[in-house]
């Protein structure tokens, strides 16, 4: 799962691993980390980047799942994000056990 995470990294087109009921019109998003760790006996997914589309993380948790479950090759990631084809993707992971770390705004003009 973390060979698929890592595909995630970069500045790409999201399109496949958003959800219908969106109202964005860009989906090209950066991510600076991708990857799980085990803590504690559970697998954690840990993700950063500039912006997360409606459900992304979940779609992306879904579908690395799948890989876990050997229902997919890890490197199916990267055709997934070339086709922009939500139908593609893997499932959307529920949100349980989902939660928001950290908003980092930086230097950005909306924290003045």
């Amino acid at each position: 799962m973390n060979r698929a995470a890592s595909f995630f990294t970069g500045f790409h087109d999201f399109t496949a691993f958003c959800a219908s009921g969106h109202s964005v019109t860009d989906f090209e998003r950066h991510i600076y980390h991708s990857g799980w760790t085990e803590e504690g006996g559970l697998l954690v997914y840990t993700v950063t980047g500039n912006g997360f589309l409606y459900n992304m993380v979940r779609i992306m948790t879904g579908t690395m799942v799948e890989v876990g479950l050997n229902k997919r090759p890890a490197e199916s990631i990267p055709g997934l994000l070339e086709k922009k084809d939500r139908r593609l993707a893997g499932i959307t992971a529920p949100p349980q056990g989902l939660y928001l770390w950290e908003v980092d705004y930086g230097d950005s003009e909306i924290c003045k």
